[in-house]
């Protein structure tokens, strides 16, 4: 049975309430969520007809053991990614979530069983870990030197996305537009003000706001 992205986060929401020993409600879903209650209550009954939760009066909303066994595993699988993106590839925590949740959708056992050898590697051999996270500092260290943020790059020129600073807003909303950590960007046309600026990703042209490119670190 496979769960939509949506629906894996409402029950990702219930499974943590039922590890808190708590009955999950439905105002604690859109507050969490940031839905509107009619699309949590929708959620929640294609849950229900899927077997995995029951619903209750008074907005409550509990887990049957075969919505347990399914929690279960997509939390294991969010977590196991989110560890990996944070203690490994050092990605900042708001962008390990999206991205966990997201590489979830691969239903790849490889690549999560992948992701806990290497991190399984590095806790039993501390020293090299050790050498790992001297060679990230130094690298960092190296693009200091370089780096700029992507308002103060000239049309035509290409770089690579390195960090992204500012609100959680505006990560999502940059996130959304594609714009995340690695990702080449060429910089196609500036208007006469400086605002906005238009950027290539891939193989689509968007606009984005002056103060949003502010926020966004990049090296050439």
């Amino acid at each position: 049975m496979e769960l939509s992205e949506s629906l894996e986060n409402y029950l990702v929401v219930i499974y943590e309430a039922h590890l808190r020993n708590e009955i999950a409600r439905i105002k604690d879903m859109t507050a969490s969520l940031s839905v509107k209650h009619t699309s949590a209550i929708d959620a929640i009954k294609k849950l229900e007809d899927l077997g995995i939760v029951n619903y209750e009066k008074r907005g409550f909303v509990k887990l049957t053991q075969s919505g347990i066994e399914k929690a279960q595993k997509i939390y294991k699988n969010r977590m196991t990614t989110r560890d990996f993106f944070i203690n490994i590839l050092d990605i900042n925590a708001f962008e390990a979530d999206e991205f966990s949740c997201k590489m979830e959708h691969l239903k790849s056992d490889n690549l999560t069983r992948s992701m806990e050898m290497i991190k399984s590697f590095f806790e039993d051999n501390p020293d090299i870990k050790a050498k790992y996270r001297k060679y990230v500092e130094n690298y960092k260290s190296k693009t200091l030197e370089t780096r700029m943020c992507l308002d103060q790059v000239k049309p035509g020129e290409k770089v690579r996305v390195i960090e992204i600073l500012g609100s959680e807003q505006i990560h999502k909303r940059l996130i959304i537009m594609g714009i995340t950590t690695g990702i080449e960007v060429e910089v196609l046309k500036v208007a006469p003000l400086g605002d906005p600026i238009e950027i290539k990703i891939r193989d689509y042209s968007i606009a984005i706001r002056k103060s949003e490119a502010k926020e966004v670190l990049v090296i050439k």
